[in-house]
C-alpha cells in the first residue's frame, strides 16, 4: 500500500492487524496503533511487507510525484493498472527518458573504454 509520510508518496513497509482489520501503519505510527488497540480491547499484530520486483520497479518511477494522485498512483504501483490521466502518463514518459538517457550514456562510457584501452 502506499502511505503519505512527511508529504512524500512512500510503500508501506508494515502493516498491523487491529481487530482483524489489516492496515498499512503510516504517519500515525506503531504507538498509536498500540495505544487505540488497547484502549478498545482489540486484538494486535504487527505484520511485516513484501513486494514483489514489479511493484518496486513501478514504486521507483512515481515516488516522486504530487501525492495528490495516490489513487491513481497506488492501482498504478499495487495492480499494475494502466494510468489515464495524461498529465501522469507524460510524467513517466519523461522518468522513462531519464533512465534511457542514463543507460545510453552508460554504455558510451564503456564503448569509449573499450575502444581506448582495447578488448583484453
Amino acid at each position: 500500500m502506499l502511505i503519505i509520510n512527511n508529504g512524500k508518496i512512500e510503500l508501506s513497509n508494515e502493516f498491523v492487524n487491529c481487530n482483524n482489520e489489516i492496515k498499512p501503519i503510516g504517519e500515525e505510527g506503531k504507538q498509536w496503533w498500540v495505544d487505540t488497540c488497547e484502549a478498545h480491547n482489540y486484538s494486535l499484530e504487527f505484520l511485516p511487507s513484501e513486494y514483489s520486483k514489479e511493484i518496486l520497479d513501478r514504486f521507483e518511477k512515481i515516488k516522486d510525484f504530487d501525492i495528490k494522485y495516490l489513487a491513481i498512483l497506488e492501482q498504478y504501483v499495487l495492480e499494475g493498472t494502466e494510468i489515464v490521466s495524461d498529465e501522469l502518463k507524460l510524467e513517466l514518459l519523461k522518468k522513462d527518458n531519464e533512465s534511457l538517457k542514463s543507460q545510453l550514456l552508460d554504455t558510451q562510457m564503456a564503448l569509449v573504454q573499450l575502444y581506448e584501452g582495447g578488448i583484453k
